[in-house]
């Protein structure tokens, strides 16, 4: 993940696509899952927190979809975190890989990213976005 406001270079094509409802009424909701490099340009947008596409990288896994737009809103991401440690001889290891929804209200740019970051390079990055 790169960064730019400068924040976010997110990056490419394992699209599902599913209307996944809610938001603003005039709103369109939609799901798809990606592997890295995602081929998007993520931004926050000002004070607001907004996350929202910047760019979609021409030829990227993004584009390959068809579906995400410049502005497009991410409005949640998958993540992965560890819910158990243990110890081995002295060394504690972080076991128990659970995937979670973070829905990106109220979150940080930063912490979006991290949780972005925390997918495994193998793993489909499941992110859901609104548009007007």
């Amino acid at each position: 993940l790169c960064a730019r406001l400068q924040r976010g270079r997110v990056g490419a094509p394992r699209a599902s696509a599913a209307d996944v409802g809610g938001g603003a009424p005039a709103a369109k909701r939609y799901a798809i899952a990606l592997r890295r490099p995602l081929g998007i340009v993520l931004e926050e947008k000002g004070s607001s927190g907004v996350i929202y596409v910047a760019e979609v990288v021409e030829g990227g896994r993004a584009a390959k979809t068809g579906m995400v737009e410049v502005g497009d809103r991410l409005v949640a991401t998958s993540a992965m975190v560890r819910s158990k440690t243990q110890d081995y001889q002295g060394v504690s290891v972080a076991t128990g890989e659970q995937f979670v929804r973070l829905a990106t209200a109220g979150e940080t740019f930063d912490t979006v990213m991290a949780a972005i970051g925390s997918n495994p390079s193998q793993v489909d990055i499941k992110l859901e976005f609104e548009r007007d």
